[in-house]
C-alpha cells in the first residue's frame, strides 16, 4: 500500500469519524445535519480513491472510478448546502436547483463526454478524460 492509498484510507476514516460524531452530539440540528450529508460523499470519494489506487483490475478500477466521479460532483453542493445552514441562509430553490444540476452532471458522468476510460499511471489506474471532465 502506498503513503497515497494510506492517506486515502485515513481521510475517510477520519471523515467518518467525525461526522458521526458531529450528528449524534445533536440530530435535531440543521447544521450537523448539514455536515453529515457533506461528509458522506466526501467519505466515499476519499474510500473510492483508495480503491482505485490499490486494485490491479482494470475493470474494477473503472467501476471505482464511476462512484469516485458522482461522489466528487456530489460534494460542492453538500459543501454549499452546509454553508447556507451554517449561515440560516433561507432561499431552498437555490438549493433545489443546485441539486437539479448536480444531477444532471452527475448521470453526464457515465457518458464518454466525461471519461473516455481509465490507464495506468504511477503505478495505479487513473482516468482518461473525456471533453466535460473539467465541469
Amino acid at each position: 500500500m502506498s503513503p497515497f492509498s494510506l492517506s486515502s484510507l485515513i481521510l475517510t476514516l477520519t471523515t467518518l469519524m467525525f461526522s458521526v460524531i458531529t450528528y449524534q452530539a445533536d440530530r435535531t440540528n440543521k447544521v450537523n445535519r448539514a455536515w453529515f450529508y457533506f461528509s458522506i460523499p466526501f467519505a466515499i470519494w476519499s474510500f473510492s480513491l483508495f480503491q482505485i489506487t490499490n486494485t490491479f483490475s482494470e475493470k474494477t478500477a473503472l467501476i471505482w472510478q464511476y462512484i469516485l466521479d458522482v461522489s466528487a460532483i456530489w460534494i460542492p453542493v453538500t459543501y454549499f448546502a452546509f454553508i447556507a445552514a451554517l449561515l440560516r441562509y433561507k432561499k431552498s430553490y437555490t438549493l433545489r436547483t443546485l441539486y437539479v444540476i448536480t444531477g444532471i452532471i452527475a448521470v453526464l458522468s457515465f457518458t464518454k463526454w466525461f471519461k473516455i476510460g481509465i490507464g495506468k499511471i504511477f503505478d495505479f489506474f487513473w482516468v482518461e478524460p473525456g471533453p466535460l471532465y473539467i465541469i
